[in-house]
């Protein structure tokens, strides 16, 4: 029998075990969205309040079903995560090289995007025309509604934040593209003061949040929401930065604690601002905030030994986590082909939930012809110009070798 080296086991298990964390958000953002293009099922916070459980969508959004339908949260937690792995690849690196860097995560981003946006371009000349009567207006509106033109494709494909109708989910990945430019920035200066990174991410997320809900400017807004997202990011960063004594402290407390733990980490997601793709007003912002924090005990509960990690690592939230980025991708676009095709011979509810289904199906064909060679492409790219590229100081770290072999992982996984 041979036997692993112990940093092989520990850390392979543990990013794997973020994959999965990642596959499992993906897969609650594709039941959000799935609910809400039912008529009645988009969360109406002033009705659930005043009607209770009168109230339509009462039974999933005043229950602990909720955190199966907490879309938004979700997002957010992807930005923290999409922290915690890229910066692995430069916390405890003696030279990590800014060009290769750039260079793989924009081919590991935009190449299936553009893949997905393509199809939907051309999905939409042939059934976006086709409204559906018994849909929500939220499916009618925003997927495909007058988007058919060579000018709206070229909007989508140059990621300038105006217009996201070919595929609504694509802000976010607007958000990462533009933040992965200015990442190793970030590191350095979580690296050299953590408290003064968050506090100025804080600062500055607030004030634009306010200044947000007086701007009417689509470009303008996009750009704004991408500076108050900068903090999930510095967060991530600086649970890569402490990942080992966070993990020992997690690992240290009883079966008990950790499950009070995670009832906390749960809960504190399922509240999330009214709207994510712009974070409007100071009351948005603090919802925002509480889903990272949220997100942020989640994900060190992830990286610890236990119960939920062989379960993050079994076989299904393994599956979710492989194809995330796909599901993530697609989904909207599935939605939209198999409820106009389907409404009019089942009930619409059903349409959707073999719509869902076809979704993990199509999202693993997508992950295996196009995700993968993709992620082959961005590793050829950032190795032809790795002597090329400027390198990024290093800071502290648990370890080289531990950092050295977290950055592989994260350089396939890194992704939204």
């Amino acid at each position: 029998m041979i036997r692993r080296p112990p940093l092989f086991s520990e850390y392979g298990m543990r990013i794997r075990s973020l994959d999965a964390l990642r596959g499992i958000a993906a897969l609650i953002v594709v039941f959000h969205h799935a609910l809400i293009c039912i008529p009645g099922l988009n969360e109406q916070r002033t009705t659930l309040l005043s009607q209770g459980f009168a109230a339509d969508g009462s039974l999933v959004y005043l229950t602990p079903l909720r955190i199966f339908v907490s879309g938004p949260s979700m997002v957010i937690m992807f930005f923290v995560l999409s922290g915690v792995v890229l910066g692995f690849t430069f916390v405890g690196r003696d030279h990590q090289k800014y060009l290769p860097f750039i260079a793989k995560r924009f081919i590991r981003i935009w190449l299936p995007f553009a893949v997905a946006i393509l199809v939907s371009f051309a999905l939409a000349h042939v059934l976006g025309g086709m409204s559906v009567p018994t849909a929500a207006s939220w499916f009618n509106d925003r997927i495909w509604e007058g988007q058919t033109s060579a000018g709206s494709l070229a909007h989508h494909l140059l990621m300038d934040g105006t217009q996201t109708y070919l595929d609504n989910p694509m802000w976010s990945l607007i958000i990462e593209m533009r933040i992965s430019f200015i990442f190793p920035i970030l590191v350095l200066l979580t690296l050299y003061n953590w408290r003064v990174a968050i506090g100025a991410a804080l600062f500055v997320g607030l004030g634009l949040s306010i200044l947000s809900s007086k701007i009417h400017n689509e470009f303008v807004l996009s750009a704004l929401t991408t500076l108050e997202y900068i903090l999930p990011f510095i967060v991530g960063i600086y649970i890569a930065e402490k990942s080992k004594p966070v993990r020992q402290w997690v690992e240290a407390r009883s079966g008990f604690a950790r499950g009070i733990l995670w009832i906390v980490g749960v809960t504190g997601i399922c509240f999330y601002p009214e709207r994510t793709d712009v974070i409007l007003g100071g009351k948005n912002f603090v919802l925002m905030l509480l889903c990272v924090a949220s997100s942020s005990l989640l994900i060190i509960l992830a990286l610890a030994e236990g119960k939920t990690s062989r379960f993050l690592n079994s076989r299904i939230p393994q599956f979710l986590g492989r194809i995330s980025y796909s599901l993530y991708l697609l989904h909207v676009i599935v939605l939209a082909v198999v409820c106009r095709l389907l409404s009019d011979v089942l009930p619409f509810p059903a349409t959707v939930a073999i719509a869902v289904a076809v979704s993990v199906f199509i999202a693993w064909g997508f992950n295996l012809l196009v995700e993968k060679p993709s992620t082959a492409i961005s590793r050829f790219v950032g190795k032809r110009i790795s002597a090329t590229g400027s390198q990024i100081p290093s800071g502290t770290s648990d370890g080289f070798e531990e950092s050295r072999f977290v950055a592989g992982r994260a350089g396939v996984h890194g992704k939204i």
